[in-house]
C-alpha cells in the first residue's frame, strides 16, 4: 500500500485517485453525509513541488472523491505560500511547526488566479505554465480547440491565453463559442502581425492581443492588467451596475450585463456592454477614443485606439437598425462618441 501511495504520490500515477476515492467513499461514505459537509478542499503544494511533479495529488484526489461523494472542490481557499520540510522525515510535532504560516486563506481570489494556456505548441505552453506558476498562478493546459472548449465549459477560469491556430477548432472558433456563455477575458495568441488578424480576434470577443514571437514579461504583465481590471472594482462601480436604465426604448440591466431593445434581447460581448453601459449613463457627453480606452480598457492597456473603432462598429451593427444612420451611438468628427439622449 505504502508503494502505491508513493507511486500516485511521485511516481505519476494520478489514476490511482480512482481507487482511493471509491475506497474512501465506500468506507467513510455515511460518515460524511451525517456531518454535512459542504465542500473538499485540498491542500495545496509549493508551486515548485508542482511544477517538478505536473499535479497536486490532493487535488487529484479530491475531485474524484468529490465525484464520488457528490461534493464541489474548492481548490482556491487555500493558498501555499512557503515550500516547507518534507512531512514523512518529522514527528508530530515538528509537522505542525512546519505547516504554521504555509498557508494563507485567500480574498476574493485576488490573490490567487486560474489560468487555461491554448496552443498546439508544447514547449509554448510548458514555458507558460512554468512562468505563470511561478507568480501563484494555477495553469490548465489545452492543445486544441475542442478540448479547450470542454475545459472553459467544466472549469472557472480568471483568464485564457489562446492561440489563434488551432487543430480541430481554430481560436477564434472556440472565442466566438465561448462569448455566448462566458465573459471570462481572452487574451489570443497569433504568429501572424497583420492588423486584420488583430482586429480578428477583437471582433470575436477577445480581451486582448499579443504577436509571437513575444516576451514572457509582456504576457506577464498583461494578465496582470487584466486581472487588476477585472477584480478591482469599486464599490461605487458595483453599485452603478446594480441597476436597470431604462431610456427610450433601450433597457440596460447592469448587474447581469443584458441589453433590451424594444423587449428584445441583444447578445453584446463584455467590452460592448462596457462601452454601451459608459455612454447610456452619461447622454449627450462626448468621449474621445483615448478615454473610452482608459475607462472601459483601463489606464495600462497596451493596446491602441483602433480597439474602440472596432467594438464601436461591432456595436453598432448589433443594436442600430441601420449602422450608417446610428438612433443610439453618435460619432461627433474629430472628437469621439456620444449616447443620444
Amino acid at each position: 500500500m505504502k508503494q502505491s501511495i508513493y507511486r500516485f504520490k511521485d511516481g505519476g500515477r494520478r489514476e490511482y485517485a480512482e481507487f482511493y476515492a471509491k475506497e474512501s467513499a465506500r468506507l467513510y461514505g455515511d460518515w460524511i453525509k451525517r456531518k454535512d459537509i459542504q465542500a473538499i478542499i485540498p491542500i495545496p503544494i509549493h508551486r515548485h513541488k508542482r511544477y517538478k511533479r505536473g499535479y497536486n495529488q490532493a487535488e487529484v484526489y479530491a475531485k474524484e472523491l468529490g465525484k464520488q461523494c457528490g461534493l464541489p472542490v474548492d481548490s482556491k481557499t487555500l493558498i501555499r505560500v512557503v515550500d516547507t520540510l518534507p512531512q514523512k522525515t518529522l514527528s508530530d510535532r515538528e509537522r505542525k511547526n512546519n505547516l504554521k504560516k504555509a498557508l494563507k486563506i485567500g480574498v476574493d481570489g485576488v490573490q490567487w488566479k486560474r489560468v487555461l494556456v491554448v496552443d498546439d505548441e508544447k514547449l509554448i505552453v510548458k514555458g507558460l505554465r512554468f512562468s505563470l506558476e511561478q507568480d501563484d498562478m494555477e495553469v490548465d493546459c489545452a492543445y486544441d480547440g475542442e478540448e479547450a472548449l470542454d475545459k472553459i465549459k467544466n472549469n472557472k477560469y480568471d483568464l485564457i491565453l489562446l492561440d489563434i491556430m488551432l487543430p480541430k477548432l481554430t481560436g477564434l472558433e472556440v472565442c466566438q463559442q465561448v462569448r455566448e456563455f462566458s465573459d471570462v477575458p481572452i487574451v489570443m495568441l497569433t504568429a501572424k502581425g497583420d492588423d486584420m488578424d488583430k482586429i480578428l480576434g477583437l471582433e470575436y470577443g477577445a480581451d486582448d492581443y499579443i504577436t509571437k514571437p513575444f516576451n514572457i514579461l509582456e504576457v506577464k504583465a498583461r494578465i496582470k492588467a487584466i486581472m487588476r481590471r477585472t477584480s478591482g472594482k469599486s464599490e461605487h462601480t458595483k453599485k452603478e451596475q446594480q441597476q436597470v436604465v431604462e431610456t427610450g426604448d433601450l433597457k440596460l440591466d447592469c448587474e447581469g450585463k443584458r441589453l433590451y431593445i424594444c423587449g428584445k434581447e441583444i447578445n453584446l460581448t463584455t467590452k460592448e456592454f462596457d462601452v454601451l453601459e459608459l455612454l447610456v449613463l452619461n447622454p449627450n457627453k462626448v468621449y474621445s477614443r483615448e478615454n473610452l480606452l482608459k475607462l472601459v480598457w483601463g489606464a495600462d492597456y497596451p493596446g491602441d485606439v483602433r480597439t474602440v473603432d472596432v467594438h464601436i462598429r461591432r456595436l453598432r451593427e448589433k443594436i442600430e437598425a441601420n449602422p450608417s444612420e446610428p438612433k443610439y451611438v453618435h460619432t461627433k468628427w474629430g472628437i469621439g462618441y456620444y449616447y443620444k439622449n
